[in-house]
């Protein structure tokens, strides 16, 4: 029983002692090297010592007894050199493992990082770079970031300086003007004109609202259009708001009230503008009374002046022509009158004038005479010669007989003309020569048509055509070929003296340039002219002549060519024109001879005046039947 227990007990030990150096061993071949100390190695071969021992124990149980063969023997007398001969060669195995192994292990462990530290020197580098990137463009945005400082703040200072100027302005305007926050409608902003309209300064108003210091009804008036306002966010527009002042009693203002929205559309404070029409009122009070008093007379007048509105022009009309036909007739009066005053005396000018040549020549032939046979003449002759310069006499005295006689025959032109223009011989209807009528009035107005200073003159040109004698009032038609050409001539003048005017600015302008003294040239300016065209045309089966009247002066303007007829219209200045000529022209032309005058005309292309009369006359026509 003794011996089964130790083989047992021997049995039970061995197999912890293998066990425990067989799990050493695997520890140590999987690299977790518990044996690099060499405590645990000698404990290890100890393990393996006493495993061995009672192994052998063992097999001396099993085979040989207590005593055991000497065989066993042996084997247990070796097994413990041979263990520590075998733990010897392990540590130096184990050794050189150690400086093999384990130093090419620590090299590769410290070229692996070596790699990570070269490649987070890289990093590092690569993160540098970028942060010296974002300093520059840090930098640069410094850089910005202070212009736009400095130019914030040049922003700002000028902001101030137009605030405190639209401060200044709103302050000093004559009219009342004040603000409010929208919460409470208490006073942010009072005036000078507000503080002189109602009597509180500003010490008294700001931060407070309508009710500390107007009646309740007032302020309450006040709020509710302040809050109307605020709700539709348009202008409201009070025309007579009554307030009472402090130093002025009541008073009646024009207010205008509107809010200022903030960047959102909502409402923040309230502007509101005051004038005060308490004068006006009572002067348009006052006024109101006496035209209600007026009214009633005005209304009783009413009638009377519709009444005489129509007779009023009636008469007007009656009036030009009795003006102008009564000038007409004193201006035909005085011309004929003049023209035969003229005539009698140049009659018995002209008429001696051939006597006084022939008697000139007969002086001058005796006088040659006596020096062809009384070559020396005394010497008081001779002196006297001398003293009248006899041969320039005797040279100089046909030339001027001769002038005197033209000077006669056109003295006698011209109260031929003036005759034919009168025309008192021929107060009816008469089959005259238009051509004569109108060279008359052209002889008339020659002066007119010749050159003066500034003006190169009117140039005329005459397109008459084979006109039979046509049946007309000679002395009216000739008024309307002065009142259409003496328009025409004016216009022309006007034309002439405006391009001089510009002409000697620009001549001015280059002589400022060149600084020199050049003539003043007026060369831009158009030659004026006056086209007077005549011809026969039929018109309904029935021949009438036709007058065209065509000047290239500067035209006239369509609202003003609508009027040109009509009485009392002119643009001339006061003083040079009635407005009746043209008038009584379309009246002569249209009423008496049952013709036609119309006016073609284009700004800047000059005036055509278009005269159509029948050759023989008929009824007259009306005005519409003539435009029709």
């Amino acid at each position: 029983m003794l011996s089964g227990l130790s083989v047992s007990k021997n049995t039970f030990i061995a197999a912890c002692y293998y066990t425990t150096a067989f799990l050493s061993d695997r520890a140590f071949l999987r690299g977790q090297h518990l044996l690099s100390n060499p405590l645990i190695l000698a404990t290890l071969a100890i393990f393996l010592s006493c495993a061995v021992e009672h192994s052998v124990q063992l097999l001396k149980l099993v085979f040989g007894g207590q005593n055991g063969s000497p065989m066993i023997l042996t084997i247990q007398g070796g097994i413990v050199p041979l263990v520590a001969l075998v733990v010897g060669v392990f540590m130096a195995l184990r050794r050189y493992y150690s400086l093999l192994f384990e130093n090419s292990q620590s090299k590769r462990t410290l070229m692996h990082q070596l790699d990570q530290a070269n490649v987070e020197l890289e990093r590092a580098i690569a993160n540098s770079e970028v942060l010296v990137a974002r300093t520059k463009k840090l930098l640069q945005t410094n850089q910005q970031l202070e212009r736009e400082i400095i130019e914030r703040k040049q922003t700002q200072e000028a902001t101030r300086s137009t605030q405190n100027l639209l401060n200044s302005i709103v302050e000093n305007l004559p009219m009342g003007i004040f603000i409010k926050e929208v919460n409470e409608l208490r006073f942010v902003f009072w005036n000078k004109a507000s503080e002189e309209l109602t009597g509180y300064s500003p010490e008294e108003v700001l931060g407070m609202n309508d009710y500390d210091f107007f009646p309740p009804e007032q302020a309450a008036f006040f709020t509710n259009c302040d809050r109307e306002v605020l709700a539709s966010g348009k202008l409201l527009d009070i025309p007579e708001e009554p307030i009472q002042t402090k130093h002025q009693g009541l008073r009646m203002l024009h207010t205008k009230k509107i809010p200022l929205l903030d960047e959102s559309g909502i409402p923040r404070y309230l502007l509101g503008i005051s004038e005060d029409i308490t004068e006006r009122k009572q002067a348009l009070e006052a006024l109101g009374e006496s035209e209600a008093a007026q009214t009633r007379a005005i209304a009783s007048l009413q009638q009377q002046a519709t009444q005489m509105k129509t007779a009023m022009q009636t008469l007007q009309n009656s009036q030009s022509q009795l003006v102008q036909s009564e000038k007409m007739s004193s201006l035909g009066q005085l011309v004929a009158g003049v023209a035969h005053e003229i005539n009698n005396p140049v009659s018995f000018i002209y008429g001696n004038l051939a006597y006084a040549d022939q008697y000139t020549q007969n002086l001058l032939h005796l006088l040659q005479l006596y020096q062809r046979y009384y070559p020396h003449p005394v010497p008081e002759i001779e002196a006297y010669e001398e003293n009248i310069d006899l041969d320039f006499v005797w040279e100089d005295l046909p030339n001027i007989l001769s002038s005197m006689k033209l000077g006669a025959d056109r003295i006698r032109q011209i109260v031929l003309s003036l005759r034919n223009f009168s025309r008192l011989d021929q107060a009816e209807m008469k089959a005259v020569d238009i051509h004569e009528g109108l060279d008359s009035t052209l002889l008339i107005l020659q002066h007119r048509l010749k050159a003066k200073v500034g003006n190169r003159g009117i140039e005329l040109i005459k397109e008459y055509g084979d006109l039979p004698l046509v049946e007309c009032h000679a002395g009216q038609m000739n008024q309307v070929f002065m009142n259409i050409l003496t328009n025409a001539i004016d216009v022309l003048e006007e034309y002439s003296y405006q391009h001089l005017a510009i002409a000697t600015i620009e001549n001015l302008h280059t002589q400022s340039l060149l600084g020199q003294n050049l003539p003043i040239l007026n060369a831009q300016a158009p030659v004026a002219s006056i086209k007077i065209r005549t011809e026969v045309v039929a018109i309904d089966d029935s021949p009438h002549v036709v007058i065209r009247i065509r000047d290239n002066g500067s035209g006239i303007p369509p609202d003003v060519k609508a009027r040109l007829f009509d009485p009392f219209f002119t643009t001339k200045p006061v003083g040079k024109g009635t407005g009746l000529g043209l008038s009584i022209s379309h009246q002569i032309v249209v009423e008496k001879h049952g013709g036609v005058l119309k006016c073609f005309s284009e700004p800047g292309q000059g005036t055509e005046f278009y005269i159509e009369i029948p050759i023989v006359h008929r009824r007259a026509r009306t005005c519409q039947e003539a435009e029709t």
